[in-house]
């Protein structure tokens, strides 16, 4: 009902309530684990608000919760402090007791113990003053409870999930059911095996009737590591599958990190599958070297495929148990798992000596050699682009392409996120902006996730920068051609070198892109494109390829047309080819662009060179 309800004010004019649906429906998407349709209505809401509403936005608990579950625990945190301080200053009472509960809950993932029982204690605090509302006080103690059972302190776990379970009994089944399910594990740790399974599934079910995917999610991860406890592996098995194709399709990345030994085998069941597994190498690179067991007994395994899915995994941690094992894998009897391995090698310099048996017969070196071309290919050359397997990416908003375009033309260093909102949304509030960014950045990985092996966008804290080993671009491309070009080489290899780069210009450096920041790098292009014409000309023309020099003149002019030594070499040109006609034509085009644009008339050396060409002419 809420969808075409909000098209429909949408459609009349009606912004305000537009604003009010775009924001419920958001906060359904939220309790239903659909995130990037959250933050997105969350967005729409906040942009079709009335200014004076637009204060409210910073209240919305949901957003601290996803980027919370995203693994994004720095904005998390800002919107979680915001939140409350907003709050605070609103006086809204009542809706402190959650705020704080999500707080304490990311500085607990933030590996910010006391901090963060600090505020679930003042989360609790506040609900119990809350008379007659116990929603918010079954919720925190709940919380509380998954707290205290992550730190080991079970009996502590057990009584107030026992309470929290006792005061939601009064609430909605949804409710009950969060509560449920977050005491579980306590019973489970304190031994009781069947009581948490029997707990876990009363919730399981009341949740999947709501349709609330996180819920469900952390449900089925719990019944799984239960199941494979109690030796049910057929059953354990199925649920993981189910778990990571819910956290794959909604990045659930940060419980991988909060309970990374629990899902070390949901991980294993993904990569012996293939499910998910850009969503994987995302939770391998996060989990660094306490991967490396789960890898190298992969790294053995009888098929081909998954010893494949292992180099990538292998590639995106340090280690020198992993190192060998990726120089094991150089001699595999499977090709394209050799060659997989050889590529990583040679990506991090460290391909091994081969063995007598895989040498060429020159005995120079190993008889395979990987393909060294990227998958990811960028072109900035005319309409900017991104070519993943050979096919254009697809983005869901144009912002999330300018987004990768901004952070490729800063490739060469990273960049801060306040420094991409100030240049990508100069006009939107910090918190507006932010969201949009993470938004943004969130449909550029989305676009980006067939490319193999890690995510081209590194993060380090508040600073974002491409991997440039996972990229090539016609720019790079470009400019090596230029300066290789300008090496004392044959002229053949010369002309070869210039041909090429004037082939890759098809455009403008990203011409669709209307940013200040494209400016000076696409005019520093158009003058290297500029300088490369112009000599090729000279090389057509000490050759006698007048019709390759005048095409080459006349596409400077084009670019350029006031420049008088172009015009005049390009009648040298057409004097040289016998068409006297052209040389008096651009003569005149010459003399009209310079009185139209500067006022002037061409210099008595162009004048007499003209006079000079018809002359030779009669």
């Amino acid at each position: 009902l809420l969808a075409p309800a909000l098209t429909n004010a949408e459609q009349e004019g009606e912004m305000h309530i537009a604003s009010w649906l775009a924001e419920r429906l958001g906060m359904l998407y939220y309790f239903q684990g659909d995130y990037s349709r959250a933050v997105e209505l969350h967005q729409r809401s906040a942009e079709m608000a009335p200014e004076q509403d637009r204060l409210s936005f910073s209240l919305r608990d949901s957003m601290a919760a996803i980027y919370h579950d995203w693994g994004d625990l720095e904005q998390a945190l800002d919107y979680a402090r915001g939140s409350i301080k907003v709050k605070e200053m609103l006086m809204l009472e009542e809706a402190l007791p959650y705020a704080y509960s999500q707080l304490a809950f990311i500085l607990a993932s933030m590996d910010k113990p006391e901090a963060a029982e600090q505020n679930f204690l003042h989360s609790i605090e506040l609900a119990h003053k809350m008379e007659g509302e116990k929603f918010f006080l079954a919720i925190s103690m709940a919380f509380y409870c998954r707290f205290l059972t992550d730190r080991g302190r079970l009996r502590e776990a057990f009584a107030t999930g026992e309470k929290a379970m006792e005061i939601s009994r009064g609430q909605s089944e949804f409710i009950h059911a969060v509560c449920t399910e977050m005491a579980a594990p306590a019973f489970i740790k304190e031994g009781e095996l069947q009581k948490g399974a029997d707990m876990l599934q009363k919730a399981l079910k009341s949740l999947e009737e709501s349709g609330a995917k996180y819920f469900i999610f952390y449900a089925r991860a719990f019944l799984a590591a239960l199941y494979r406890q109690q030796g049910c592996r057929a059953e354990a098995a199925q649920l993981a599958e189910s778990c990571l194709e819910m956290a794959g399709s909604e990045n659930y990345l940060q419980f991988f990190l909060s309970y990374r030994e629990m899902m070390i085998p949901v991980v294993r069941i993904g990569l012996l599958k293939g499910s998910e597994l850009d969503f994987l190498y995302e939770i391998i690179s996060k989990w660094g070297v306490a991967a490396a067991d789960l890898l190298l007994e992969l790294s053995q395994h009888e098929d081909p495929l998954v010893r494949e899915r292992v180099i990538t995994a292998m590639s995106l941690i340090e280690g020198e148990e992993i190192t060998r094992a990726l120089q094991n894998l150089v001699y595999d009897p499977h090709e394209k798992v050799r060659d997989r391995a050889l590529a990583e090698l040679a990506a991090s310099q460290k391909i091994p000596e081969p063995p007598e048996s895989s040498r060429n017969e020159d005995n120079t070196g190993p008889a395979f050699m990987p393909d060294q071309e990227t998958t990811l290919k960028v072109q900035c050359l005319g309409p900017f682009r991104v070519l993943l397997n050979g096919e254009e990416a697809t983005w869901r908003t144009a912002k999330a392409r300018d987004l990768f375009a901004y952070l490729f033309h800063y490739r060469e260093k990273p960049v801060l996120k306040d420094k991409i909102l100030e240049e990508l949304w100069p006009d939107s509030a910090i918190e507006r902006a932010s969201t949009l960014f993470h938004t943004n950045m969130y449909q550029l990985r989305q676009a980006l996730k067939s490319a193999p092996g890690k995510q081209p966008v590194k993060q380090q804290k508040k600073q974002y920068q491409l991997d440039q080993n996972l990229l090539s671009s016609d720019v790079d491309l470009f400019v090596a051609l230029a300066i290789s070009s300008e090496e004392k080489d044959s002229p053949a290899t010369e002309v070869t070198n210039l041909e090429q780069a004037v082939s890759l210009y098809r455009g403008e450096y990203m011409e669709d892109l209307d940013y200040p920041w494209v400016v000076a790098e696409r005019e520093r292009l158009n003058q290297i494109y500029l300088t490369l014409l112009e000599r090729l000309a000279h090389h057509y023309a000490e050759s006698e390829k007048l019709d390759q020099a005048a095409s080459c003149l006349r596409t400077i002019l084009q670019h350029n047309p006031l420049l008088e030594n172009t015009h005049a070499f390009l009648m040298k040109v057409y004097a040289r080819m016998g068409d006297r006609l052209a040389v008096m034509q651009q003569y005149q085009t010459l003399c009209r662009v310079l009185e139209e644009e500067l006022g002037i008339d061409p210099s008595p050396k162009t004048r007499n060179l003209y006079y000079e060409l018809c002359s030779e002419e009669e």
